[in-house]
Parts: C-alpha cells; structure tokens; sequence
C-alpha cells in the first residue's frame, strides 16, 4: 500500500467520523416553503444543512409550471435556496401534487396562500421520492355540482361491475316479461333512496362488494324461482332491502374522501341515480327485443340456468379477484388526485466549491447561540464551554483541573448573570426580559444536547454549560433584533443560528458585527386560534318531512274509513318528490325544546378532532393559569385537573431543559362504538395521532405520538366538551 492510499483512507475515516458528528443530530428532514405571490406565481425555499446540500435536486412539477434557476445564500454553514415556479396556465389546485426526488427522509412543508391561509404538512419519503399531495396542504371545498358530477360518474362506471346490475336487470326481465318489472326495480330505487335517512342517522353500511354479493344471491334465488315455476313471495321486500344496503355501502366506501355529511347525502343521491336510470333504461331494451327472441327460441328454460350458473360463477370470481385478494374497494376513487403529466425542471444549478465544502461539528466556536422562535414563546439557548467563560466567574484557580460538584451552582449563577446583562433583545420592536431562566451543564452526543440532571464533577476543560432564557410573547412574532456583547477574550466569533416553525439559518457574531436578526418567512403569519366548537344546528329537510307526513295522514285517514291501503299514482310522485328534495333543499331551524341526537361517527369524529387539537394547543402556553384557561374553552370543569396532568409531559422531549414540542397536527385515525353516557353526553372508542416537533439548541426534533382512549364527550353552554380520556394505549411511532 503507498502512502497517498494511506492519505487517502485516512481521510475518509476523518471525514465519516466528521459528518457522523455533523449529522448526528440530523431528522433528515428538510425545512420547506411555498408562498403564493400572484394567482401565477410562488416562491419555493428550502434551508438546509451545506453538507446535505447534494442530496437536493429540483422539484418535479406539473407540466403547466416552470421553475427558475435557484439562488443560494450562504449562511455560515447553512444554505437558503429560492427559485421561483410560475405559470400561464391554471394555479396550483388540489388535483396537483408535487415530487421531490431528495434523498431525505421527509420535509416539513409550510404553504402559504395568497388570502394569507398557512398549512403546514409533515411527508416522509417513498420509494421514488417525497409526495406533496396539495389536497392537505389547501382548503378544498367541493361545489354540489362538483359532488354531484363525480358521484353520478362512479354510478355510470360501477354499474357493469362483474355484470352485477345488468344480470339482475335481465333475470328480473325475464322473470316479469312486461312492464310490471318496473314495479321490482322500483323497490330498489325507494331502498336507495330511504339509504339517504338510514345513512344521515348514522347507519355503518358494508363493503359495496359484500352487498354486490345480496345482488348476485339475488339473481340466484330469482333464477331457480323461474327454473321451478315457484311464486317468489318476498322479493320486493328483498329488493328494497338490497337497494337500501348497497345505498349504504356506497357512502361506507367514499369514507376516504372528506367531505361534509350533507355532501355525502347529497353524493349518494347521484350515485343512486345513475345505478337507477341504468337498471331502467337496459330494462327498456330488453323488454323490446325479449318478444323477438322468444319467437326464435321455443324453449327459454335455458337462460334462467345460464343466469344461475353465471350467478355461481361471479361469486366465486370475486371471491379469487377481490375477497382473496383484499380488494374490496371497488369504487374508482383517487384519495390523492393527482394531474397525470409532469415535466422535470432539470438540475438545480451547480454549487460552488465553498457551498459544498463539509458543514461544522456541534461546538464549532467557544461559544453558540441559538434562537427558538415558536408561538406565545421565544427562547434563546447559549452553549458555552467553562473554559472559554472563566474571566466572568469568581472560580479562578488555574491549578485545578476540574469543577467540583460544591461550586457547580454558583458558577452556573454567575455565568447566567453574564450572559443575561450582556444581552438585549427585541421583539416586534419591544424589549424584553427574561421570564423564566434555566443553567445546566450538558454533554453532546448522537440525540444532541442533553442536560445533566445529576451532577458530577466536570472536566474543565470539556466542561459546556447550557443556559435557556425564555421570553413569553402574545402571539407570533414578525421581527426579533438581538444586540449580543459578550465575547470573552479568547472568542472572536460565536456562531448563532436561528429556528422556527417554518425555517432556519446561521450567521457569525463578532465584536464589530453583533447583531442578530429574524424576521418572519411568511408575511402576516397568525398562530391558530383555540375557538369554543358550537353545536351546529344542521339544515332540516323540512319540505321532505312536510310530504310525507301527508302521505301518512292521508294513508291513516284511508285505513279509518275504508279499512284498505290503496297506492295511488299521486302518493308514488309525492314520495318520490320527498326524496329528491331531501338532499338540497334543507332550513336551518333552531328548535330549543328537542334535544341533540346522537353525533354519527363521521359527525363525531369531526367534532374530536377539532376538540381534542384544542386541547393540545392549549400547551401552547408555558403558563399553568393561560393553559388552564384555554383547556376550559374545550373541556369540562371536572376533568380539567386531570387532563392537564395527562397531557402536560405527553410530548416533551426527555431530559432536554427548557423545551417543549408544539403540536402541528391532530387526526383522529378511528372512531367507533358511540355510546350514551351514563351521566351524560357520549363515549365512543377513539384511536388518533399527534405530530408536534421540538426545537431545542439549534435543532429541530420531530414526533409522533398514537392514543387509543374511550373520550367521553358532551355539549355544555352550547359546546362541545371533553368530559373525560379514559386511555387504553399509548405509543410513540417516531
């Protein structure tokens, strides 16, 4: 081996060790913005470590959008990337989805809209990349033209699934060779449409398969039924049952899509309607071209064993190709739409060599600070090792070596009084004091800084100390201006870096430049509100209750007088009218004396969510009586003790002095077995998720908290309330 291989490998084992203690500290996840200048135009930024800079390539976009070359600034370690996307065509929509093809493991993205609306969306890299889906990441609010339009659509493309609908059509046909048939597809139709009540009142419904699978049965029961020559009794109590199933179980498996329990109605009705004018129409045909087959045929004792067989045959097909195959979704639906074609914008414009020059270790400079800017809280953490600070402490003797546990809390005193006297900082143009105050010795390793909770006599020369000075704001800052003046001699430059939400960036103090500057990545930005949820009364379909509650008078009065039910015309039209208005044509009606039904699952999820993200931004506050306030806008007053202690340390980094995680994220994964309360309001049976991240020296550290819980919940003063979290399980995922 000669001695430039013996370079070489020398080299690469400083490097490795190097950026192993670079980026030990490291998510691996980036910090992303998107900002909506123009209807046309936004702008993309990125920071990022300099050392990972290579692992990002450009966007891939929608071939409607172009991207510009970036521009890099160079941060003392860190590099800010702007481009700029534009388009002459249509802006970004929920249908559009953004690649990165970035070896990382995910971004954290935050996209503000031109009204100023900011969302803010955690994605983890797949196979071919980091999918930005911007369906999560904006409002979407389909029209009920919209909802209708797509749901009328999947009705016309499920009706020749495996030939269901069209078999039962032409066996019931067949069966009934006049337009008596009309009579049977009918009792479809009114079970579809009593779906729209049963599923308004929270009814679960199945797979659209499994109740394909009733119709099939069907079509198998009707075959035999003309086979024998046997009177089919219960059929049109069958069929309006089956109608009424599959009626359900298409609004079960459009679950996945979000929207509001009045859309869903409203979704069913075209779907219902599609299925229904198939049924009719191809009965239509049929009963026109039956005679002429069977002038040609004269025995058709033969198509009802081919239906029965076929019948046999569907079942066990879907039983390989679906049930075996765990495809019981069969509706085409896209839960991320995304537009088909997309154009690379190419390479991002090459570094330079002093861009890709390896990044810094931790303690880079004797001393570091670093600015956390979070809601209703900025904090500054000061890294400085003891050596470094000697002059500002009363502990001199240069004969030791080491600092005994005995002096550890006066030194700690006396570098905290320095390092507060000798730092001023604005917010918003306000000075500020110090609300709370933290000094701890710390060690660095592969979780980054921790704090020494047991103390122990310290290497002088390795000793760090960690101090945290924590200032309460009101709301989201705009600008933060810290004047720094304490560098001892054996400083010339401190390394400072800041952290927020939405980005970061480093810069170089120095006695002649000293001065530390954030300001907002996102004009206007505004934390969001904690906000009591209202109980919501729901528009009332009240022409289609005023119907048929005349078609009940009218019956009843009927059965007085004339002892018989006669179903006249004007009776099938009336109710057939009830129905068609039922999903649109609704009033908002406040009736004080009648009581709050039972939430439907998708109701009450809507209504945890919302509470339960109340909760956990309720800690937002560093303040017990500030967090006790916001925590009774959401929960009853017994249980607010008792929730605050549950959830006070649920999302705290462990052993880390001073920081807490900020909760971005609340989703209720599963909701089921909604109960009365014994005492009042419901339970139901609740698995859901919280991601929140942590800022904490310079750092950004994500996680991801899973609860299952029976959360009792209730209406007090006209609001939804939690009254109790009964929890089952608990975990972290990352």
């Amino acid at each position: 081996m000669t001695f430039n291989n013996h370079k070489r490998i020398c080299f690469l084992v400083v490097m490795m060790l190097i950026c192993g203690a670079v980026s030990a500290d490291d998510p691996g996840i980036t910090k992303v913005r998107l900002i909506q200048e123009t209807d046309t135009s936004y702008i993309f930024e990125l920071d990022i470590a300099r050392q990972f800079l290579w692992t990002i390539k450009a966007p891939i976009l929608p071939d409607r959008f172009r991207i510009s070359d970036p521009q890099y600034e160079d941060q003392s370690g860190w590099i800010t990337m702007k481009a700029k996307i534009t388009t002459a065509d249509e802006s970004f929509s929920p249908k559009d989805e953004i690649l990165l093809p970035w070896q990382r493991n995910g971004v954290d993205i935050t996209v503000q809209w031109k009204d100023g609306k900011t969302y803010k969306g955690l994605f983890n890299r797949t196979l071919n990349g980091i999918h930005i889906p911007l369906s999560e990441l904006m409002p979407v609010q389909k029209t009920t033209l919209e909802v209708l339009q797509e749901s009328f659509e999947m009705g016309v493309r499920h009706l020749p699934f495996r030939l269901v609908h069209l078999l039962l059509t032409m066996v019931l046909v067949w069966a009934f060779p006049s337009f008596k048939v009309l009579r049977y597809l009918f009792m479809i139709t009114l079970g579809q449409m009593v779906a729209l009540i049963l599923v308004e009142l929270g009814m679960p419904g199945l797979d659209l398969l499994l109740s394909d699978l009733i119709l099939i049965l069907i079509i198998l029961l009707v075959s035999y039924s003309v086979i024998y020559k046997i009177e089919f009794r219960f059929l049109k109590v069958l069929l309006f049952t089956a109608g009424a199933i599959h009626g359900a179980s298409f609004v079960h498996d459009i679950n996945v899509i979000d929207l509001p329990p009045l859309q869903r109605i409203q979704a069913l009705f075209a779907f219902n309607l599609a299925m229904d004018l198939g049924h009719y129409l191809f009965a239509l045909v049929l009963l026109l071209i039956i005679p002429s087959l069977q002038r040609i045929f004269n025995s058709i004792k033969w198509f009802p064993i081919l239906t029965g067989s076929i019948s046999v045959f569907l079942v066990l097909l879907i039983f390989r190709e679906n049930i075996m195959a765990d495809k019981l979704q069969i509706l085409p639906i896209q839960t991320s739409p995304v537009t088909v074609t997309y154009k690379s914008s190419g390479q991002f414009a090459k570094l330079s060599t002093r861009q890709v020059q390896r990044g810094k270790g931790l303690m880079v400079t004797p001393m570091m600070i670093y600015l956390s800017v979070e809601p209703y809280e900025v904090r500054q953490e000061i890294l400085v090792q003891a050596s470094a600070a000697m002059q500002y402490l009363s502990f001199k003797d240069k004969g030791l070596i080491s600092i005994p546990v005995d002096s550890q809390e006066q030194i700690k005193k006396e570098i905290q009084e320095a390092v507060t006297s000798a730092n001023t900082i604005y917010v918003d143009n306000q000075i500020l004091t110090p609300a709370d105050r933290i000094t701890k010795f710390v060690t660095l390793g592969r979780g980054g800084v921790a704090t020494r909770e047991t103390p122990m006599e310290e290497n002088l020369e390795d000793a760090i100390m960690g101090i945290t000075l924590i200032y309460d704001i009101e709301a989201y800052p705009d600008s933060i201006f810290i004047n720094w003046q304490l560098f001892p001699d054996s400083v010339q430059f401190i390394e400072a870096s800041a952290v927020d939400p939405h980005g970061a960036f480093t810069v170089m103090l120095s006695p002649d430049e000293n001065d530390l500057r954030w300001k907002s990545r996102l004009a206007g930005y505004q934390v969001p509100a904690i906000e009591a949820i209202e109980v919501e009364n729901r528009p009332q379909p009240l022409i289609s209750f005023l119907l048929w509650m005349g078609i009940l008078l009218f019956v009843i009065v009927q059965v007085i007088y004339t002892k018989t039910i006669d179903i006249q015309q004007w009776i099938i039209i009336v109710l057939v009218l009830g129905f068609i208005s039922y999903p649109f044509v609704r009033f908002q009606v406040n009736i004080p004396f009648l009581p709050h039904g039972k939430p439907s699952s998708e109701r009450a999820s809507v209504i945890l969510n919302d509470v339960l993200t109340n909760v956990y931004r309720a800690f937002d506050r560093r303040n017990e009586n500030d967090v006790y306030d916001r925590l009774a806008i959401s929960v009853s007053g017994d249980q607010l003790t008792e929730i605050y202690l549950q959830n006070r340390q649920s999302m705290e980094l462990e052993n880390r002095g001073g920081a807490r995680a900020n909760v971005d994220d609340v989703k209720i994964q599963e909701l089921s077995n909604i109960k009365r309360h014994k005492d009042r309001g419901y339970v139901a049976d609740t698995r859901w998720t919280v991601r929140g991240s942590v800022n904490h020296f310079g750092h950004t550290h994500y996680r991801q908290n899973q609860y299952r819980a029976l959360v009792s919940f209730g209406i007090d003063d006209e609001n939804w309330k939690i009254n109790n979290i009964e929890i089952v399980d608990s975990r972290r995922l990352y």
